[in-house]
């Protein structure tokens, strides 16, 4: 039972980047003044990804085994939102810091 939890957990971590796409995509393309074109091709980068890595990731999956590969892509995702979070944290502070001169 702990298993089945633990994966489904896995999954759950794994499928929120890909997910959150779509509800956010009439407002992403109202902010950066994307046409439907662009709005569509956004949604299937995913997509596209997945098939294209696939392989490599069978091959990882092959020379370090499952437990790893699992605990490397969880590594990979937390690292991805934590360099996101300090981006954007740091973007902050130094816009701030230039505009700060300015009156």
């Amino acid at each position: 039972m702990v298993i089945v939890v633990g994966f489904l957990g896995f999954c759950a971590v794994l499928r929120a980047p890909v997910g959150v796409i779509p509800p956010l995509l009439t407002r992403l393309g109202q902010d950066l003044g994307m046409g439907e074109v662009a709005r569509g091709a956004l949604t299937s980068v995913p997509i596209l990804c997945f098939g294209l890595l696939t392989p490599l990731a069978s091959m990882v999956v092959r020379r370090v085994g499952v437990n790893a590969a699992g605990l490397l892509t969880l590594g990979m995702a937390l690292t991805g939102a934590l360099l996101r979070s300090a981006r954007d944290h740091l973007g902050g502070l130094r816009r701030n810091r230039r505009h700060r001169g300015r009156g």
